[in-house]
């Protein structure tokens, strides 16, 4: 058939937020080492415009909502500094139990250890990294 695409259907159902859904999914799927970040975007591309959320929303705007779990998600993985929509986790105290056990991580020299570590510990990762670039004196036993 080659008629036009009707894209009422569009109105009806949710397709943006079940796609949000899925871009937070594959950067997830990506953060755990399952999905390569090229494969996950190509197949985030190609919902996109098997959707038909390019023609109504614009490149761009399918762009950014790729890419906002992805950054998301390295914040919480490496990095100090949230994006500009994520407010920090606070934090009330590490205990120095996690902190010998943070130690011992970084003495495994394994970056993908680390970052796997510092996931399962947000609410201390933060901390931590200050403690590991010198910027805070550990807290005496």
């Amino acid at each position: 058939m080659n008629a036009p695409v009707n894209f009422t259907h569009a109105e009806t159902f949710p397709f943006i937020e079940v796609f949000r859904e899925q871009c937070e999914l594959h950067a997830r799927l990506h953060a755990k080492g399952l999905l390569s970040k090229p494969t996950a975007i190509d197949h985030l591309q190609w919902l996109a415009e098997t959707w038909h959320l390019v023609e109504l929303h614009g490149q761009d705007a399918i762009q950014v909502i790729i890419a906002k779990p992805f950054s998301r998600i390295r914040y919480e993985l490496v990095s100090d500094e949230p994006p500009d929509d994520i407010e920090p986790p606070k934090h009330a105290g590490t205990a120095q139990s996690t902190i010998d056990a943070f130690w011992y991580v970084v003495g495994l020299n394994d970056e993908d250890r680390l970052a796997s570590w510092l996931a399962n510990h947000r609410q201390d990762a933060p901390y931590l990294r200050k403690l590991l670039e010198g910027q805070y004196q550990p807290k005496s036993k």
